[in-house]
């Protein structure tokens, strides 16, 4: 009891605007959208059922209707042709001819009536889907077509049951011939049509025209497209002349739930078999007969699926406007916190220094706040960083520089030492006025230079190495259109230095050492080849790992025989980053070749002032 009345204090106290008031954004976006779905659904469900229910049975009545009539029309087409059929034969020349002339006519002339009778019937019977026919005179002369079968000669019509109707209207229809005008009974069922005609001239009855019709005539009259259709017909007198289903206890139903009249179709309800069908029926005005549709009410079931196209079609206006509805709100929620998310993204693209406008005044606001703040301090952070980096690589790219240079001092100091020993002052004077050049050249604090003004330090290198190794065979080759292209300074010279010292050495012989600068596609491409010592294969791995690992600060004592090229390698890699290429081929006792490709557009040319 206790329990109870706790719950029922905690329903009394249950406020759903404060609970709502207390649910997060998200939260209340899905729970709306799914209370908007489902209302949505319900509403749409409700009239789309209702709607295709009574639409469903109006179109099943409505097409059995069109189905029924069709029928009707086309077995009143049948037999008003079979109607015309029967004028034009029966008061034509050839059998007005063969009943009212065979008195008056001799044997021959009566065998060539008798033929050409024959013939002509041959050829109404072959242009009426193979009809049977036949011609009885007053005087019980019968005339047939070929293949209608033996005549029973003592048959008189007379003696059929519907002899009285016929002789009142001239005209009867009997839907299940016992055909006993045939000696052979074994022939198709058939449907007989009975007409008498007259002499045209005196209007005397003079004969009579039987159509004998195959049944499976009607097959191909009634058979529906709509295989689900099935058919039954009745005569006037409610006999059966043709069906497709047993209804054979079922013609009380037929005859007095579907009382039908002239040019009218009616349709009801009724259970064969205990199914439920639907039954249209209608009458055929020139036969008096009685056709009948049926239509299993199964089959409106399965309609029903079929259709429900028509239910999501009648949902999808509900749809739309739900996630318009849904769309709007879920925009004025979240639109600030959409705002802030793009201008992140901007950021994260580098577009730094994003400010957004703050009209809000809650938690949005605060958040806004924050973001500003954020934005203008990662600017801040950036700069300095910016800054700090550039003097750090403007400080090691001097040091690099200098590191070139006391190497190469003491190698040209050892020659104008060994000038001076050999007395040779003024070799040594002119090595000196060289060296003063070069170091002016080198005192300059540009970091590009002409890359004419490089070769031409280049040159000047190589005046003083040919002193100490006059063996050396020097080839230069550069394109002339590119000698205004600046290019990172001393970037030739400590390979020059490195295939003398090391590929040289103090082997014996003629030496040859080929310096190129040419331009390929948007590149510029520096090549120094020498035919020298080489380097082994374990050796030449051993400087490319080196290479790839020029960030180390540390080198070993291998590396330290390398500097030259570590340092060029390395001056490269804080110009250019990536997009250079540094490669080295060499082969033991053969020689090295080391090419250097740096992009143009990152050049240009240098105007002379």
């Amino acid at each position: 009891m206790y329990r109870l009345k706790a719950l029922f204090g905690k329903l009394l106290r249950f406020n759903p605007k404060r609970m709502w008031s207390r649910l997060r954004i998200k939260t209340k976006m899905i729970t709306g959208a799914i209370l908007l779905l489902a209302l949505a659904v319900l509403i749409s469900y409700s009239v789309s059922y209702w709607i295709f229910k009574n639409s469903l049975i109006k179109n099943i009545e409505e097409y059995s209707i069109d189905i029924n009539n069709n029928k009707i029309k086309l077995i009143e087409n049948y037999f008003s042709d079979m109607d015309m059929l029967a004028y034009t034969i029966g008061y034509s020349n050839w059998i007005q001819q063969a009943i009212i002339q065979r008195e008056f006519i001799n044997i021959y002339e009566r065998y060539q009536v008798e033929k050409n009778t024959k013939h002509f019937l041959n050829c109404m019977s072959q242009i009426n889907d193979g009809i049977g026919i036949m011609i009885v005179s007053k005087e019980n002369v019968k005339y047939t077509n070929s293949g209608f079968g033996e005549l029973n000669q003592s048959y008189s019509m007379e003696n059929e049951y519907w002899y009285n109707e016929f002789s009142e209207h001239g005209r009867v229809i009997e839907p299940d011939s016992a055909q006993n005008y045939l000696l052979s009974k074994d022939r198709y069922p058939s449907v007989s049509l009975i007409y008498s005609f007259k002499n045209y001239l005196s209007l005397e009855i003079i004969g009579t025209l039987v159509f004998d019709i195959n049944k499976s005539k009607f097959d191909e009259l009634l058979a529906s497209d709509m295989h689900q259709y099935n058919t039954v017909v009745l005569d006037k007198h409610n006999r059966f002349v043709y069906k497709d289903i047993d209804v054979e206890n079922l013609i009380e139903v037929f005859t007095s739930n579907i009382n039908t009249e002239k040019n009218e179709t009616k349709v009801i309800y009724h259970s064969i078999g205990g199914s439920m069908y639907i039954i249209a029926g209608g009458s055929v005005d020139n036969t008096g007969w009685k056709i009948y549709s049926i239509f299993p009410y199964s089959q409106v079931e399965k309609e029903m699926m079929d259709s429900w196209k028509v239910i999501i079609v009648a949902m999808i206006p509900v749809l739309i406007l739900l996630v318009m509805t849904v769309a709007y709100y879920s925009y004025k929620v979240t639109v600030p916190i959409l705002t802030i998310k793009e201008a992140m993204s901007q950021i994260r693209n580098n577009n730094l220094g994003v400010q957004l406008d703050n009209p809000y005044e809650d938690e949005i606001g605060e958040l806004v706040d924050g973001f500003n703040e954020m934005s203008a301090s990662i600017v801040t952070l950036i700069k300095e960083n910016k800054s700090m980096a550039l003097l750090h690589k403007e400080a090691e790219l001097a040091m690099l520089q200098q590191k070139v240079n006391p190497h190469f001092l003491y190698n040209t100091l050892e020659i104008i030492n060994g000038l001076i020993m050999q007395d040779k002052k003024r070799e040594a004077a002119n090595i000196c006025e060289i060296l003063g050049e070069m170091f002016r050249y080198n005192l300059r604090e540009d970091r590009y230079v002409k890359l004419e003004e490089e070769l031409e330090y280049i040159k000047k290198y190589l005046a003083i190495v040919k002193y100490r190794t006059p063996n050396v065979y020097i080839s230069l080759d550069y394109d002339k259109d590119i000698l205004g292209m600046r290019v990172l300074k001393f970037i030739l010279q400590p390979l020059v230095e490195n295939s003398i010292k090391h590929g040289f050495g103090n082997r014996r012989g003629e030496f040859c050492l080929t310096i190129t600068v040419t331009r390929e596609e948007r590149d510029i491409v520096f090549v120094v080849m020498d035919n020298g010592a080489g380097i082994d294969k374990k050796d030449l791995d051993s400087i490319i790992t080196m290479l790839k690992s020029i960030s180390q600060e540390e080198m070993t004592e291998e590396e330290k025989m390398h500097i030259g090229i570590r340092n060029i390698y390395k001056r490269l890699v804080l110009e250019y980053g990536n997009r250079f290429s540094f490669n080295i081929y060499s082969e033991k006792h053969r020689g090295t070749r080391i090419e250097i490709r740096i992009p143009e557009e990152n050049g240009g040319f240098i105007q002379d002032v």
